[in-house]
């Protein structure tokens, strides 16, 4: 028989079952399982990136801070330097000498100045006596230069070798800056 009705039947609810019940948790915990195994492999990859990042800028400031060190090292090293030359006396006058008083044939080797006598001992070579005899008279036309002893004069290949001394006037040995 066909039953006309203008108003529907219910239909009579089913109980869920608890396999769907399950099935539906476990699709949850397994999307939700998902989701958070991306979240920590991107933070794991996030944080080491990171520590690269401050490992670089880490050894960036401990390159800085030897940087740092090894100028104020040098930095005192300067300055121990410029209290030993301050405290130094410079015999650049004589230097200054021994340059407008060379004769053109003279090569001087050694130097060597005692300031408590004001005396200056040199070595050098020439390129005969004549020019050491010339270098005598130089110094002596100088005014500055006396009591000139000529000592150990050697021939060699090329030259003779000789050493120098005398004694100093004025104050060409004590100039200090």
């Amino acid at each position: 028989m066909i039953d006309i009705s203008l108003i529907p039947k219910t239909e009579e609810s089913k109980p869920i079952s608890v396999n769907k019940i399950f099935f539906w948790v476990s699709l949850i915990v397994l999307i939700a399982s998902i989701i958070a195994g991306v979240v920590i492999v991107f933070m794991l990859t996030s944080s080491k990136n990171n520590l690269i990042s401050l490992n670089k800028q880490l050894q960036e400031l401990d390159d800085n801070v030897n940087s740092q060190q090894e100028t104020i090292q040098f930095a005192q090293s300067i300055l121990v330097a410029n209290q030993i030359i301050s405290s130094h006396i410079y015999p650049s006058k004589l230097i200054d000498f021994l340059e407008k008083n060379t004769n053109v044939f003279i090569q001087w080797a050694n130097l060597s100045v005692d300031l408590s006598s004001q005396t200056v001992s040199l070595s050098g070579r020439a390129h005969d006596l004549l020019a050491i005899a010339q270098q005598i008279k130089k110094f002596e036309d100088s005014k500055s230069a006396y009591n000139i002893k000529l000592e150990g004069v050697a021939s060699e290949n090329n030259g003779v070798s000789f050493r120098l001394s005398f004694s100093l006037q004025g104050g060409l040995l004590v100039a200090s800056y």
